[in-house]
């Protein structure tokens, strides 16, 4: 017999990918011939061994916590976002009947301190005020304290930021304890900066760049209206 014959001859050899390509083509497979299943042989990590069924129900047992785990979380994430949706309702319900700057103030604060567990709440007016009340803050609007916030006035979303190298780092600085972290809502009204809402907390993570601000610019949305009705 030639070499060649020899070659044409001889049977091919499956590899890895072939058998683990033709399980998964036919998953019945191993159901018509149990008796494979009885010479099969899985190490644990202890180093015991274990029939292929008991791996495959480890593994499926695996797969199902990783699914109940992933739905416990959706379900968490679902109940505290209807908490937050209730409790900004709340507020904007509130703010719908403020008639004074020093009314925003007070609602801002009783909402954001109170329900939403934030340390302190300031009111920034780019505009002179005769009113007066803790947390309200009124600049001129060509001041130089209303110029070193036009980067932040001149935005249009809410976003969270630390307190630390912050514009804001000033008008935080004369708190009881140091801040660390805010969540700043822009003012806007007939496309005109009206001022900021300043939310901070002392922990660094209350307000991180990863919160999710859409009930931020829901209140910024509905405050800017207010503000501008009462400052216009």
């Amino acid at each position: 017999m030639s070499q060649a014959d020899s070659k044409v001859n001889k049977p091919s050899v499956l590899s890895s990918e072939d058998i683990l390509i033709y399980l998964n083509e036919h998953p019945e497979f191993l159901q018509q011939h149990p008796q494979i299943l009885e010479n099969q042989a899985l190490d644990h990590e202890c180093g015991d061994a274990s029939s292929l069924l008991e791996r495959q129900v480890k593994v499926l047992r695996q797969r199902v916590q990783d699914y109940a785990n992933k739905l416990d979380g959706l379900v968490a994430t679902a109940q505290r976002n209807d908490s937050q949706f209730e409790k900004t309702k709340d507020l904007v319900s509130t703010l719908g009947g403020c008639q004074n700057l020093s009314q925003v103030t007070a609602a801002l604060k009783a909402s954001f301190i109170d329900a939403f567990q934030a340390d302190i709440v300031k009111l920034i007016i780019l505009q002179d005020s005769e009113e007066q009340a803790p947390d309200l803050v009124t600049l001129s609007a060509n001041s130089e304290e209303a110029n070193a916030l036009t980067s932040i006035t001149e935005k249009t979303d809410a976003f969270c930021t630390p307190v630390k190298n912050s514009p804001l780092a000033g008008m935080l600085a004369d708190t009881a304890k140091p801040m660390h972290s805010c969540a700043v809502l822009p003012i806007h009204y007939q496309q005109q900066a009206l001022g900021l809402i300043i939310i901070a907390s002392a922990a660094e993570d209350h307000y991180s760049k990863e919160l999710d601000t859409l009930f931020l610019n829901h209140v910024a949305t509905v405050s800017s209206e207010v503000v501008g009705r009462i400052c216009g």
